[in-house]
């Protein structure tokens, strides 16, 4: 299988994503992006898709283009419109749903809420967002200027993209918004092939993940391992083995694509706990750092969760 994504005759392999849509990304991160962009046959050239990142402390961002979501709901023949709007404590001080992103002088804008429609069901999904979650902020803690100037419209859209997730997770699943993540939605980069991506942009740094490196002579001795031998290079990602791209494969395929959950059981596999003075100190491995012994071991794990997953979905449709 070779990591391609056609439309419109592009051809995204990892060499052109490092090249032309974002070099600071790791080779996983790169193909998740890529991953992504399969399952869900977004183009990023056509502004479908976003891989955000602008250090190698910061972990990547994998943002859908800002119109996708309601392009594609309108597409789908049992899609049955939506309604959306805000939530403000008015000047009686009462909390009101208004529909629109209008709010008066004095009013409070607290959050924003969706309903979404479906032919086939009977009851639609609605959500509701709190607009102090997801206000984003430059590293000075200053408000990012899409979030000071039209806050109302950024927190409707948010609400509006959840409950469109919600309605349809089979269209939508492992797809964000520019608003519901910590980038500034006014300064999305464009790729192009033959121009080199313009990555800077001060961004709302993520919580870095606090994790402690254990050396090689101090962690948990391993079993002996036999004589390494040559790996073939990815057929995937370059630098990963075969059995290191098939733990990412396997992954993508037990949570269908959804590339954070696929990342959140990655780094529950790969962390360890190793003793130093008497203590229990918890380590991370890199995916590059994992031995075949290591990915056999979470490769059978995560295939039976494949199969009990697929099991129990033909229980529930047996036609």
């Amino acid at each position: 299988m070779t990591d391609i994504v056609k439309k419109q005759e592009v051809e995204l392999t990892p060499e052109i994503v490092k090249k032309y849509i974002n070099p600071l990304a790791s080779d996983q991160e790169i193909y998740m992006f890529i991953q992504l962009c399969k399952a869900q046959g977004l183009n990023p050239f056509l502004r479908e898709a976003y891989l955000i990142k602008y250090s190698q402390n910061q972990e990547a961002a994998f943002v859908t283009g800002k119109d996708t979501f309601t392009k594609r709901a309108a597409r789908l023949p049992i899609f049955n419109g939506f309604r959306a709007g805000v939530i403000v404590i008015d000047n009686a001080g009462q909390v009101t749903y208004r529909e629109g992103s209008l709010v008066i002088e004095g009013e409070t804008l607290v959050g924003g809420w969706a309903v979404v429609y479906r032919k086939d069901w009977e009851n639609p999904i609605r959500a509701e967002v709190s607009l102090k979650e997801y206000e984003r902020r430059k590293v000075n803690g200053e408000l990012m200027r899409p979030w000071k100037e039209m806050p109302a419209t950024m927190i409707r859209k948010v609400a509006l993209v959840q409950a469109l997730r919600e309605a349809f997770p089979e269209e939508f699943q492992g797809l964000y918004s520019p608003e519901e993540m910590p980038v500034d939605v006014t300064k999305l980069p464009t790729y192009e092939v033959g121009k080199e991506p313009e990555i800077a942009q001060e961004i709302t740094p993520p919580k870095k993940r606090e994790v402690i490196e254990i050396p090689a002579e101090e962690s948990r001795p391993e079993p002996p391992q036999p004589e390494p031998q040559p790996q073939p290079v990815s057929k995937y990602v370059e630098g990963l083995t075969e059995l290191q791209n098939e733990v990412l494969e396997a992954l993508m395929k037990l949570y269908d694509g959804d590339t954070e959950k696929a990342l959140e059981r990655l780094e529950k596999e790969t962390t360890f706990t190793s003793k130093r003075d008497g203590k229990l100190i918890k380590g991370h491995r890199d995916i590059t750092r994992i031995k075949d012994q290591g990915c056999q071991i979470i490769l059978r794990k995560i295939r039976r969760e494949i199969e009990d997953k697929e099991a129990t979905l033909d229980l529930q449709n047996p036609d």
